[in-house]
């Protein structure tokens, strides 16, 4: 009898023991736990791979016709000696002794002057086909090929003429003035022998009135074919150095001139292009 209740009163506390326990682990895991985070993904970046880009392909030089036979001039228009690229500037300088050569006397033209013999030829043809189209009366040269000593004594006299306008320039300010529209001796285009000036009879004084006469038109189009460019366009100052002057032409030979009048350059930039292509 004593054993039965011993029995009895050792069940009870462990019925009791177990019920406590599984309440709390209900309890345990009812509870809001923490989300384990997304395992971090990564993705590889795409390979790309940026096709080299095409050379700009160049406006071949269309061929070149005349109404005029200049058979006898095409030597001269497409020459292609180095020395029709020759850079005088006022960073590329000439001395005193230098001397284009051999010179030419040029036709078109109311005063002995004279031009490189080749750029002479070339300048005569052109003029030939100016008549041919209609747009070459009154058309002369007025200044080509000039010594040192003359560019010399052009641009002091220009440094007077500033002086007299003004009498309160310096020397320097009126240099300054003065260098805008002249070069220096060894520093002019001039002196390469391959620049002209060019005028009309309708025009008083050597201006940007040029450019209103019908024979800058043609120029601007026409000029290439003959070797000569533009050598200071309007929108090129500050790398030529000098104000636009659109009646002044440089001869280069056909090729080079076609490369310079399509790209719409002067001659600082092609020459730049060139050294780098």
């Amino acid at each position: 009898m004593a054993k039965k209740i011993y029995e009895h009163n050792f069940t009870v506390p462990l019925i009791v023991a177990l019920v406590a326990l599984a309440a709390l682990l209900g309890v345990y895991f009812s509870m809001d736990r923490p989300e384990k985070p997304p395992a971090e993904t990564t993705t590889e970046p795409e390979e790309t791979t940026t096709e080299p880009e095409e050379p700009e392909e160049k406006e071949p030089m269309p061929p070149v016709t005349f109404k005029s036979d200049l058979s006898a001039y095409e030597s001269a228009m497409t020459a292609s000696d180095e020395k029709y690229l020759v850079l005088i500037n006022k960073q590329n300088k000439v001395t005193a002794s230098f001397v284009p050569a051999p010179l030419a006397a040029v036709a078109d033209t109311h005063k002995s002057i004279t031009l490189e013999a080749t750029a002479a030829r070339a300048l005569e043809a052109m003029f030939i086909e100016m008549r041919a189209a209609g747009v070459g009366g009154g058309v002369f040269v007025t200044s080509a090929y000039r010594t040192y000593a003359y560019q010399q004594n052009l641009f002091d006299g220009y440094i007077k003429t500033e002086k007299s306008k003004n009498p309160a320039l310096t020397n320097a300010e009126a240099r300054e003035k003065v260098l805008r529209y002249s070069a220096e001796p060894g520093t002019s285009e001039h002196q390469s022998g391959l620049s002209v000036d060019l005028m009309t009879t309708r025009m008083a004084d050597l201006d940007e009135s040029f450019a209103k006469e019908p024979v800058f038109a043609w120029l601007s189009e026409n000029a290439w074919k003959f070797g000569f460019v533009l050598r200071f366009p309007k929108d090129k100052t500050a790398l030529t150095g000098y104000d636009y002057e659109p009646w002044h032409y440089r001869f280069v030979g056909r090729a080079a001139a076609y490369e310079i009048w399509r790209d719409s350059l002067c001659l600082e930039e092609y020459l730049n292009y060139r050294g780098n292509a």
